[in-house]
């Protein structure tokens, strides 16, 4: 009687501890689950940052050579006026 006794007591402490153990591999999985999304978010946003970085730097490309236009138009309409003063 004893002998079962103790052989359920074992069979419970395995149980026990193949659960516990499923348990923390189960905790192990969604704490890896979970640091997946996060690099996968952080990734995005960093994406996301330097698609907008890079925008605004084209952006300002384009004030800058729309201004260098304008500069030269002003230079040349500057030249026209002081050749029609010599003239």
């Amino acid at each position: 009687m004893t002998a079962s006794i103790s052989s359920m007591v074992t069979v419970l402490f395995r149980i026990s501890i193949s659960s516990s153990s499923k348990e923390e591999e189960e905790e192990e999985e969604e704490e890896e689950e979970e640091e997946e999304e996060e690099k996968k978010k952080k990734k995005k946003k960093k994406k996301k940052k330097k698609k907008k970085k890079k925008k605004k730097k084209e952006e300002e490309e384009e004030e800058e050579e729309e201004e260098s236009k304008q500069k030269n138009i002003i230079i040349q309409l500057l030249k026209i006026s002081n050749k029609e003063k010599i003239l």
